[in-house]
């Protein structure tokens, strides 16, 4: 779709969100959607984001797949986030209405392919412009995830983010592959 590839390389999200004792800057859904919507609407694109509460073992997940559509064509990325066993700040909804939205966020992220914007969590002496993981590879992931047994699947969403690096996500990849 080439209309994604258009919004991809037009939508900036920096991340200018930050708490107090928190020391890294992040961006929220909010952003997310307040920069990508009017960039839709200008291709003539349908954005739509959905959860979905997945049971995995005795762990809950939200996944949660972002997808654009224009003229009967579809492209989707999904992002998963686990519910944490408790946070005692947080009410149980608050608690599920956080972890859906780091899910969303994720899932755009990798749909709209969004750069890293120097992340401390990615600070590892790796040159800021190394390539991170694309569309298809976050939707190849989401497919084992959807397809593969309970260790698997915790293997994946523990280290599949928007942010890893493309090498990284195809050495997930043909280690995934190798197995079938």
């Amino acid at each position: 779709m080439k209309e994604l590839i258009a919004i991809q390389n037009e939508l900036k999200v920096l991340k200018a969100q930050s708490k107090p004792g928190i020391k890294f800057k992040y961006r929220t859904t909010e952003q997310i959607f307040q920069e990508v919507k009017p960039i839709c609407k200008k291709y003539g694109v349908l954005l739509t984001v959905s959860d979905e509460v997945v049971c995995k073992g005795e762990r809950y997940y939200v996944k949660s797949t972002a997808k654009v559509q224009k003229d009967g064509e579809i492209v989707e990325a999904s992002g998963w986030a686990r519910e944490p066993e408790a946070i005692m700040s947080m009410s149980l909804p608050q608690i599920t209405g956080s972890c859906s939205s780091y899910a969303r966020k994720t899932a755009m992220g990798g749909l709209f392919n969004l750069d890293d914007n120097h992340d401390p969590d990615s600070d590892n002496g790796i040159p800021v412009n190394e390539p991170v993981v694309t569309v298809e590879q976050l939707k190849e992931l989401d497919d084992f995830i959807d397809s593969s047994d309970g260790k698997t699947q915790a293997w994946i969403i523990k280290y599949k983010n928007e942010n890893m690096l493309r090498k990284d996500a195809e050495g997930m990849l043909n280690k995934l592959r190798s197995k079938k």
